[in-house]
């Protein structure tokens, strides 16, 4: 079972159990029956699991999914471990027994059958247990990462380029403008040298069409001086 498998729902028609081996007392073998290994919410998708102060998401498909790999590496040829001894505690505690007298129970049900079973490996076997779900969690965490590289990562290595290319962009547009901002000033100061430049020409036109016409007043007359006397 994989990080991608907790997303698999159980079909709405399936009762959701979990096949577990339980000692009878009238029998000496082990038998499967349909009991959940752990407390089951009542839920067919995800759940909140109060405990206060905090307040936790849980999903019981995944539990599920974990119980299936715990069952599928239980012991063999019948002998007895934690989940036989859980199964028994649970249908115990569903007399109403309180939870340290159900396991006492469901532990002294079996050693009855099997002798040979010791406190000692119903821990080892919880220990066993322990290690297979942490080691789920693990291949889970390894199996997240690799789900948030393709749905987040990758993403968020092209948000970092786009990023980059707008950065590049505006400097770009910085550039643009401020070469823009130079042409406006330079446009700017030659109409001001066109302006001054134009009423100066104006003015020395000005002042030579004046000369001009000092030159010639003075010419037309003395010709008209001229003219008129006798000579």
């Amino acid at each position: 079972m994989g990080f991608k498998d907790f997303f698999i729902k159980p079909d709405e028609n399936t009762n959701n159990t979990q096949e577990v081996y339980n000692t009878s007392a009238s029998a000496n073998r082990v038998q499967l029956v349909q009991q959940p290994i752990v407390n089951q919410i009542p839920s067919t998708d995800s759940v909140q699991a109060t405990n206060e102060p905090t307040t936790t998401t849980i999903d019981n498909s995944i539990v599920d999914n974990i119980q299936k790999v715990m069952i599928s590496n239980s012991t063999k040829n019948n002998e007895p471990d934690y989940l036989t001894v859980k199964q028994n505690a649970s249908a115990l505690m569903e007399m109403s027994l309180p939870m340290q007298q159900a396991f006492e129970g469901g532990f002294r049900t079996i050693k009855k059958s099997h002798p040979e079973f010791t406190k000692e490996l119903l821990l080892k076997s919880i220990d066993n247990y322990i290690s297979i779900v942490e080691k789920e969690r693990s291949n889970g965490k390894e199996q997240c990462a690799q789900l948030y590289k393709e749905k987040v990562g990758d993403k968020e290595n092209s948000i970092k380029e786009l990023e980059k290319t707008k950065a590049d962009l505006e400097q770009q547009l910085l550039s643009i403008q401020n070469e823009i901002n130079n042409t406006n000033n330079t446009i700017s100061t030659l109409k001001e040298t066109i302006a001054q430049d134009s009423s100066e020409i104006k003015k020395k036109e000005q002042i030579f069409n004046n000369s001009v016409d000092y030159v010639l007043d003075s010419l037309n007359k003395d010709k008209n001086i001229i003219n008129i006397i006798n000579i």
